[in-house]
């Protein structure tokens, strides 16, 4: 298979060739139907701008002119030792430089600075040197190129310099520093020359990376070349070592700078399907003993492409590649760069894109609402004052979580009841958990309100004290009628509780009131139908009815009336029933052991999968601080967990590890969304759950001389109030006011008087924090309402205008 090679214009930023044994001009542009295009993507596309051009043979290398006046023009490098210079736009005007002995030329390379400098590699000969260079400006024409471009006899001209004599070259370019080259040499050293003083080379390395030399565009000190199955990076200024080396585990091929992006660097090896990428993130010198760190990947062109044989970089787009497969087929496509992702505590992820642009999204995303990220929520419900209120009620508003709902409502009746082991859960309350057994008394409930039932037909419950309790815990001790809440659950807690005509006014009463209830009036007529014992077939059909209700609460309505002694399973094992609705069920109808095994399974369960309705059976015993342990491994939420327990009226549990663990979690949440309020809030609530502990003093008033506070700390409880001047700790005198220059003084009661009133303002102590000078409030705010100086001499400072806001403008000095 032929070679085949892609190159860029150095002058169009949209016209390349694609060269083998023939060379052939694009245009990269979008794709356009009226026109015939080699596809390159899903939206670009390569216009064959002119003829292939096959008229030179046993091509090897190729340059292409850096100078605008000649944007067309090629250097071409034959195995037979000519360097053609064809002008793509006139093929007959091809001119040629010729060697004395027919040899290779390897590589070619147009000066960066004096553009019509052409710099040639040659394979070795005994009489040859193995690097020329040639001023294409000077007359000349070719000999031995008339064969096949019919063009006239002219003498060739010499080469202006030549280096290095018997000598190979196999790779060689210019610097951008001045006239220096670097040209790798008899396949085991790296040259660096300067073309003036060709005889002696500036620097020299021994390596076996001779092939391929590239001049990075963005860096003028650096280059690379490649060996077999190593990639080397050099820095001119330190070329006693590769800075940076690269194993393949293949022959590489080619290598190439990125133009666009820095420290990009793409490597092509035989037979591969990919083109590797290499982004070196530090490159110092190679002096340097840290190593630069670099990011390594592989980037497969879209589609089927086998194996690929050349690469170009795009020179302006960004990260733009362009691909050459074995078979000729091109691919254009984007390098998606590696994504360095930040998430802050504030829901806000920022991300690079491209060298340029930084992007970010913030909470007010959709994506955060539709994903409901907890972080979001917590954040939300905080700033509106979720879990601080003083009616415990009042946080079920904020939150959509029927079970978290069920734990504040049953907090709030262990607030409101008698019994003050409420909180420990309905386990303690029913003493499952200790050594006594659960005694309860049977009691048939008569159905009532209905004059088609029989007083004979009842309902079996049991009911004892510790049942009783646990059911006003439930919220099942309510007129049902009165509350406004779901009709459908309100309706079948009537019915459970034998009030069939009850269910049936709050049913019919609903659908009368509100479109989103029709139906339920037919669902009344269904139930007044009961008339306590019933036919079987009236039995199954309120049986199969409940089966296919989707609402819950109507499903058990059907399945309670068409129920069979002791066979309540559907409706306490329902998931979709309140938490606290299953309970006053089980409460309500399961004898002892049936009501103990239910518990202990319902309790297992939720603890397992850290549900926080459990809490309502287990409290917050040891039980409840695993459950609430799962519920943060699972869902990332402490706020609930902590507001729960600021509610909970324990002090001891807030000294558990873990209980600390989550508060402190949290507070660093609210700290970082700056909510300092509420949590300085949140802290006096945890702090009233044990008011016996004294918070220790933060700050104080220090002495400038022995740094002890000169607030009299020995003073006996009830001791009248006094007035300090003096430091109680070395007998120092205090600072004087800078206004009246008396000692300023401090109370022995600093914050309260002997009537229990805030002591006068204008005697407290304040000061500049930046000059240091101060005296009495008073006295400072009188001085700073004309003046806008320190009103120590020779000071300068214009302290009232470092911490000025409109209200101490409008302040008045007033006796309190």
């Amino acid at each position: 298979m032929a070679r085949l090679e892609l190159l860029w214009s150095p002058v169009h930023k949209d016209y390349f060739i694609l060269w083998g044994t023939e060379i052939c001009l694009y245009k990269f542009e979008e794709k356009n139907a009226l026109k015939s295009q080699l596809s390159l993507s899903s939206t670009n596309a390569a216009t064959l701008v002119s003829p292939p051009i096959s008229t030179i043979p046993y091509m090897k290398c190729v340059a292409w002119c850096p100078e605008p006046e000649n944007d067309m023009e090629l250097a071409v490098g034959q195995t037979t030792g000519r360097v053609v210079l064809l002008d793509m736009k006139d093929e007959l005007s091809a001119r040629e430089f010729v060697t004395k002995h027919p040899r290779a030329c390897n590589s070619l390379s147009w000066s960066p600075l004096e553009r019509r400098l052409l710099l040639a590699g040659f394979e070795k000969h005994r009489s040859e040197f193995g690097a020329q260079v040639w001023d294409v400006n000077r007359s000349f024409s070719a000999p031995r190129l008339q064969k096949y471009l019919h063009t006239s006899v002219n003498p060739a001209p010499e080469p202006i310099y030549r280096i290095g004599e018997s000598d190979s070259v196999q790779s060689l370019s210019w610097t951008k520093l001045g006239f220096s080259l670097v040209a790798g040499m008899g396949g085991k050293s790296l040259k660096l020359f300067d073309v003036r003083i060709p005889s002696k080379p500036e620097k020299s390395i021994g390596t076996r990376c001779v092939n391929g030399i590239t001049m990075d565009p963005l860096n003028d000190n650096r280059l690379t070349s490649h060996g077999d199955c190593i990639v080397n990076v050099w820095d001119l200024r330190h070329f006693d070592k590769p800075v940076l080396s690269i194993t393949a585990p293949k022959a590489v091929s080619k290598v190439a700078w990125s133009p666009t992006r820095p420290n990009f660097l793409g490597y092509l090896l035989r037979d591969q399907s990919s083109v590797g990428i290499c982004d070196i993130q530090f490159c110092g010198s190679a002096g340097d003993d840290q190593e630069p760190f670099t990011l390594e990947r592989d980037i497969a062109p879209p589609g089927e492409i086998t194996s690929l044989v050349s690469f170009a970089w795009h020179p302006v787009l960004e990260s733009r590649m362009i691909t050459c497969s074995i078979s000729g087929k091109l691919a254009d496509f984007n390098i998606t760069d590696r994504i360095t992702m930040n998430w802050s505590p504030t829901s806000t992820i920022a991300w690079n894109h491209g060298r340029k642009v930084l992007k970010f999204i913030d909470e007010s995303n959709r994506c955060y609402v539709r994903d409901e990220d907890i972080i979001v929520q917590m954040k939300s419900r905080a700033t509106q004052g979720y879990g601080l209120k003083v009616d415990v009620n009042e946080n079920v508003s904020f939150i959509n979580d029927p079970d978290i709902q069920s734990v504040w409502k049953w907090m709030a009746n262990c607030n409101n009841s008698e019994y003050k082991q409420a909180i420990k859960g309905i386990r303690f309350s029913l003493g499952i958990d200790s050594s006594e057994n659960l005694k309860s008394e049977s009691i048939l409930l008569p159905w009532s309100g209905h004059t088609s039932l029989d007083r004979s037909v009842a309902l079996r419950t049991y009911k004892s004290p510790q049942r009783e309790e646990s059911l006003a815990l439930c919220g099942w001790d309510v007129d049902l009628e009165a509350q406004k809440e779901d009709p459908c659950r309100l309706a079948c807690l009537a019915i459970f509780n034998a009030q069939i005509d009850k269910a049936a006014r709050i049913l019919t009463e609903a659908a009368r009131h509100s479109p989103k209830y029709n139906g339920l009036d037919l669902i009344a007529v269904a139930i007044s139908g009961f008339n306590g014992e019933g036919t079987k077939l009236w039995r199954d059909l309120c049986f199969l009815q409940g089966k296919h209700q989707t609402n819950p609460y109507i499903r058990s309505m059907f399945l309670f009336l068409s129920y069979e002694p002791l066979k309540f399973n559907d409706i306490v094992e329902d998931s979709e029933l309140l938490i606290c609705d299953r309970l006053g069920f089980a409460l309500k109808f399961l004898p002892d052991a049936v009501l103990t095994t239910f518990i202990d399974t319902l309790s297992a369960k939720f603890i397992e999968e850290g549900n926080l309705a459990g809490l309502i059976l287990t409290g917050f015993s040891k039980d409840g601080i695993v459950l609430i342990q799962n519920y943060i491994d699972r869902t990332g939420d402490v706020q609930n967990p902590v507001l729960l327990l600021a509610h909970n009226g324990q002090a001891d549990i807030l000294e558990n590890p873990g209980t600390e663990t989550w508060i402190q979690s949290y507070r660093c949440l609210l700290d970082e969304w700056r909510l300092w309020s509420y949590r300085a809030q949140l802290d006096v609530r945890l702090n009233q759950l044990n008011a016996l502990e004294k918070i220790p003093q933060q700050v104080f008033l220090s002495c400038n001389f022995c740094s002890k506070s000169v607030v009299p700390s020995n003073l006996s409880k009830g001791a009248p109030k006094q007035k300090v001047s003096t430091c109680p700790s070395c007998g120092k005198p205090l600072p004087r006011c800078s206004i009246c220059l008396f000692y300023v003084s401090v109370s022995s009661n600093p914050m309260r008087s002997s009537k229990n009133q805030m002591a006068q303002f204008d005697s407290w102590i304040s000061w500049c924090q930046t000059c240091r000078h101060g005296g009495h409030a008073g006295h400072l705010l009188q001085w700073f309402s004309e003046e806008g100086e320190c009103p120590v001499s020779g000071c300068d400072c214009r302290c009232m205008s470092l911490d000025t806001s409109p209200a101490m403008k409008a302040l008045k000095i007033t006796d309190t």
